[in-house]
C-alpha cells in the first residue's frame, strides 16, 4: 500500500434531522460500533456544501469535496498533486469524478460490492463512495436508511485493515427520511490521522459533531485538510 494513503468514505444522502419515534437522527438511532470507536481517537465537526441555508445539488455537493468546486478546468492530479481513484456505483458521483480528471472503478449497487472492490493499488488518495442510503431518504424510509448506515459500519474494519495514514468519513448532503429531499443541512465529518488531534466527541452523529473540533467547514476545504493530516503539503 502506498505511504501515506488517504481513505475518504462519502455516505450518500448521510445527514438527517432529528425525527423517528425517539426524536434522533438516523444516524444517532443506528448501531455503528465501529464508527463511534474510530470517533474517539478522531477530530470531527460539519460540512457545507453550499452557503449557509442553501440547498446545494448532489454534484455541487460531490464536486466540493473531491476540491474540483468552482475551478476551472484543472485536473485533480495537478491541483493536488496525488493520484486518486473514486470506486461507486453512482452515475452522478461518476460524472463529477470525470469533470475532476479522476479514475472511476464503477461497482455494483450494494454496500458490499464497493468494499469488494478495494484493492491494494497504488492510488494515494482512495475514495469510496456509497449512495444505497440516498434512496431511502427519499422515500422517507427511516429503518431501511438505519439498515444500509449499519452495513456500511460493519464493512469499516476493512478500511482500518489497509492501515491508512488518514481515514475520513463523511456525506455529500443531507437527506433526511422527515423531509425526503435534500436540505441546506450540513453533514457530519469525522478524520482519523496518524499524527492528527482528536476531540472529546464519543458518536458519529450530526448533534455529536456539532460540538467538534473542526467547527463548520466548507466542501472544498475538505480536501487540502486530508492532504495536511497526511504530511502531503
Amino acid at each position: 500500500m502506498t505511504e501515506n494513503k488517504i481513505i475518504l468514505v462519502i455516505i450518500g444522502g448521510l445527514g438527517g434531522v432529528q425525527s423517528g419515534p425517539n426524536m434522533l437522527t438516523e444516524l444517532q438511532q443506528a448501531h455503528k460500533p465501529n464508527l463511534n470507536a474510530l470517533m474517539r481517537k478522531s477530530i470531527c465537526g460539519l460540512v457545507c456544501p453550499a452557503e449557509a441555508g442553501k440547498t446545494p445539488s448532489k454534484s455541487t455537493a460531490l464536486a466540493g469535496l473531491l476540491g474540483c468546486s468552482g475551478r476551472p478546468q484543472q485536473t485533480f492530479a495537478k491541483r493536488f498533486h496525488r493520484k486518486a481513484l473514486v470506486l461507486t456505483s453512482d452515475p452522478v458521483m461518476r460524472r463529477v469524478a470525470a469533470r475532476c480528471s479522476i479514475p472511476v472503478r464503477i461497482c455494483a449497487s450494494g454496500v458490499a460490492a464497493v468494499f469488494a472492490a478495494i484493492d491494494r493499488g497504488g492510488e494515494e488518495i482512495l475514495i469510496l463512495h456509497i449512495p444505497d442510503a440516498e434512496p431511502f431518504g427519499l422515500q422517507k424510509e427511516y429503518y431501511d436508511k438505519i439498515k444500509i448506515l449499519e452495513d456500511i459500519d460493519r464493512h469499516l474494519p476493512e478500511l482500518q485493515a489497509l492501515d491508512p495514514a488518514v481515514l475520513c468519513v463523511t456525506g455529500d448532503v443531507t437527506l433526511p427520511t422527515a423531509v425526503g429531499r435534500i436540505t441546506w443541512h450540513p453533514a457530519p465529518v469525522m478524520i482519523q490521522a496518524k499524527n492528527g488531534r482528536y476531540d472529546m466527541v464519543q458518536s458519529f452523529d450530526e448533534i455529536s459533531c456539532s460540538q467538534g473540533g473542526l467547527h463548520v467547514l466548507h466542501s472544498t476545504q475538505l480536501m487540502p485538510l486530508l492532504l495536511a493530516h497526511a504530511d502531503c503539503t
